[in-house]
């Protein structure tokens, strides 16, 4: 028996929303009917901005079960999922990614903050003592998890881009060998 669940969209058109004075949506709009998850519904996603739709709406979510004759349907009443799916597709949040250089003046702003908040709190009266820890760069073993951020974290100490074919282990260990060389 086959189980699909079937999204009704509402989808406006133009640049953007021109609404009425009774706040009634001017734009043309019409719904489409997309089984979830399929070719089309992650086609539609991808596209649906550049198809010159400027709101895409979740008017409901539908589950179909079996076919012709033996067809159940029935009405989903939790859509946040898929109401956040549509957002992300029309409204898609920018990812910015650092590098080294604006990771580490992140990290010293963030300090000079802290240090700021610490001399207020201190003039108001206050006087809290903080604990600083401070690291061996020989002792420090920290490197990224992740494969990217490693070969990057490697361009910065080696000044030269990792190998593509290098694994983990060998950049870590060439970055072992520079620290114990100097």
């Amino acid at each position: 028996m086959a189980k699909k669940s079937v999204v009704h969209l509402r989808v406006y058109k133009g640049s953007s929303m021109a609404y009425d004075a009774n706040k009634n949506p001017l734009n043309e709009n019409q719904i489409v009917k997309i089984q979830h998850g399929s070719f089309e519904w992650i086609n539609f996603m991808k596209m649906a901005v550049k198809n010159g739709y400027c709101k895409v709406k979740v008017e409901k979510v539908i589950i179909v079960e079996g076919f012709g004759e033996d067809e159940k349907i029935t009405q989903v009443n939790e859509t946040s999922s898929i109401e956040a799916e549509v957002e992300d597709a029309i409204n898609p949040k920018q990812v910015v990614v650092l590098t080294d250089d604006q990771k580490r003046i992140k990290e010293l702003e963030d300090k000079i903050n802290s240090m700021l908040n610490d001399n207020k709190s201190k003039s108001k009266g206050s006087e809290k003592e903080k604990e600083i820890q401070v690291k061996d760069a020989n002792d420090v073993n920290d490197y990224p998890v992740d494969p990217v951020e490693l070969k990057s974290y490697y361009e910065g100490i080696m000044g030269k881009k990792a190998h593509h074919k290098a694994s983990n282990e060998t950049l870590i260990e060439q970055m072992e060998e520079l620290k114990n060389k100097s």
